[in-house]
């Protein structure tokens, strides 16, 4: 059984040591990593090296590191504006790319057509071709009936 003071010693023991463990860990850097779900929440510690305390020249170079960085960022967005030109160029460009696919369809039509009046004007040459033939061959027809006419008129 303990009395009351054993309690108190006790107690001022755990709270030394902890206090001992508190400055010891101290120290200690953790990453909470959070997960959410739909019903709950888990957190994961991982505990992160120590480094040593933190030195204000390294910290100084780091926050200019940074606002260069963020410069760098800033300018790039002003870059985006380009991006924005880059864009619109692109659908002129397409349109016009489309443009000319359409006309290269109507010359395609056009080499079709050109292709069959083409193919027309050779019939209609082989046709006359033919009447001319056909005429010269009824002239030699007539000819000849004219002859055998007389012929058979003389006999």
């Amino acid at each position: 059984l303990f009395t009351s003071d054993d309690l108190d010693l006790i107690r001022k023991k755990q709270q030394d040591q902890n206090k001992s463990f508190k400055t010891k860990s101290s120290n200690k850097r953790y990453l909470i990593l959070i997960y959410n779900t739909e019903y709950d929440r888990i957190y994961y510690p991982l505990s992160l090296r120590y480094c040593g305390k933190p030195d204000t020249i390294i910290l100084i170079g780091q926050i200019h590191q940074l606002v260069t960085e963020n410069e760098s960022l800033k300018s790039q967005l002003g870059s985006d504006t380009n991006r924005y030109d880059i864009e619109e160029e692109c659908s002129r460009l397409k349109k016009e790319n489309d443009d000319y696919r359409q006309q290269l369809l109507l010359l395609n039509d056009r080499k079709q057509t050109d292709l069959k009046i083409e193919h027309l004007r050779q019939i209609i040459n082989e046709s006359e071709y033919a009447l001319i033939k056909e005429q010269n061959n009824l002239q030699k027809i007539k000819i000849l009936k004219d002859e055998n006419y007389k012929k058979f008129n003389n006999k």
